[in-house]
């Protein structure tokens, strides 16, 4: 009960924290912020909505996402307040056009839109974006973004080096080559939660023994799970529960095999709670705020996301069908035979530094593989999202990929 109570708190804190983060940003002037857009309107007209960097599939960007967060920043709803404004993100819609298209339209004068609104996410991006926006445009925030990423992967990287190894550094960059960086720094829409999932993976190296005290492991993730919705717009939000796992995994060596599969599975319902409550508290305040039903939106949209209709009403897919697609895409541009090779050098490597122990082996790689069996129950679970936007969401295979590739780090333990 005590460990619930803080959890309430936490949750309700944040909530509140949330709502008032967005109506202060609301409350800033739009002048700047629409003069620098219009940056963004040329890029898109130049690029379209999904252009694919490199001809690449799995290095596609979500312009019209992007086009969609700059509307949201600078559109003003006639006759809504600021408070309702940052519950209700209106945007200007012209009919069927995409958004990066819509943008373009708004911003050269043209009448006939619709504003619409997106009330069911927090769009907590919001509080970073417009003061950004404020300062610069589209394309200086792609080079800002490149940097700062840039940086905290190499910080991440000498951070592994230092506390643990250079051997563990291997698997992490694999990791972060895999999700297409570069596609990834030129894209708002895939950021927030790569950023959550690097400062988190910062967090645990840095703060490990502290983390280890108590249950503040289990805050930590019920933290992160309620950043995550707050900022995420549904991209691949999973990763920043993965991600920090693997790191965790990386600093327990020593730990039984049950005792990290109990706090595995512990973490992992608190970061569930954590991003389904302080969605639901969106719902919640959203709609006694704007005086709509928003919990009745959100909850048709999950249901949709969750089945396996590709349309409303329309053709039927598999799960199956889902966790293939994410695979292929992830996958697209990297040869069979290199990932069987990867694969057989990965437990190779595995088993010599175990000294062909194989029950060692066992007993160290299957908390690691449960961790890597996060994106086919992500991919499960949310069917339709996860087949339809496979072009970006295939990014949470990256847990699988840190996952596996952490098997070369296994060494002998000392448990009994």
């Amino acid at each position: 009960m005590k460990i619930f109570g803080k959890m309430l708190i936490i949750l309700a804190g944040s909530v509140i924290l949330g709502a008032m983060l967005l109506f202060f940003t609301f409350s800033l002037p739009n002048g700047a912020i629409r003069k620098n857009a219009e940056n963004a309107g040329y890029v898109f007209a130049i690029e379209s909505g999904y252009p694919y960097m490199d001809g690449k599939i799995s290095k596609g960007l979500d312009n019209h996402t992007d086009a969609m967060m700059i509307l949201n920043a600078f559109f003003e709803e006639e006759g809504a307040t600021d408070m309702q404004r940052a519950m209700g993100i209106w945007r200007p819609s012209y009919n069927e056009h995409g958004c990066d298209i819509q943008l373009q339209l708004y911003l050269a004068g043209e009448e006939g839109y619709t504003g619409i609104s997106y009330a069911r996410y927090w769009h907590g991006y919001l509080i970073f974006l417009k003061p950004l926006m404020m300062m610069v445009d589209y394309l200086s925030f792609r080079d800002i973004n490149r940097i700062i990423q840039g940086s905290l992967i190499l910080a991440i990287s000498i951070l592994l080096w230092k506390k643990l190894s250079i051997l563990y550094v291997i698997p992490f960059l694999s990791t972060i080559f895999f999700m297409r960086p570069d596609a990834v720094s030129f894209s708002m829409f895939y950021s927030s939660v790569y950023y959550v999932a690097l400062f988190s993976t910062i967090g645990i190296i840095l703060f490990h023994a502290r983390l280890s005290k108590g249950n503040n492991y289990f805050y930590f993730f019920f933290i992160v799970g309620i950043i995550t919705s707050y900022l995420d717009l549904l991209t691949y939000p999973v990763i920043t529960l993965g991600i920090p796992l693997c790191i965790w995994l990386c600093f327990e060596k020593t730990y039984p095999c049950c005792k990290k599969i109990k706090h595995i599975v512990i973490n992992s319902i608190g970061w569930g709670i954590g991003y389904a409550g302080m969605w639901i508290g969106k719902w919640v305040i959203g709609s006694l705020l704007l005086r709509e039903n928003i919990i009745a939106i959100a909850w048709e949209a999950v249901r949709f996301r969750t089945s396996t209709s590709v349309e409303t009403g329309g053709d039927k897919i598999s799960r199956w069908n889902a966790i293939v697609r994410n695979f292929s895409v992830g996958f697209e541009d990297i040869p069979i035979l290199v990932i069987m090779v990867i694969i057989l050098l990965v437990l190779l490597v595995g088993l010599l530094r175990i000294k062909r122990d194989l029950k060692e082996f066992v007993r160290q790689s299957v908390p690691i593989l449960l961790v890597g069996l996060i994106p086919i129950v992500w991919y499960i679970v949310l069917g339709n999202h996860s087949y339809v936007h496979s072009w970006f969401a295939y990014r949470t295979l990256s847990i699988s990929v840190f996952a596996v590739m952490l098997i070369m780090t296994i060494s002998p333990s000392t448990e009994e």
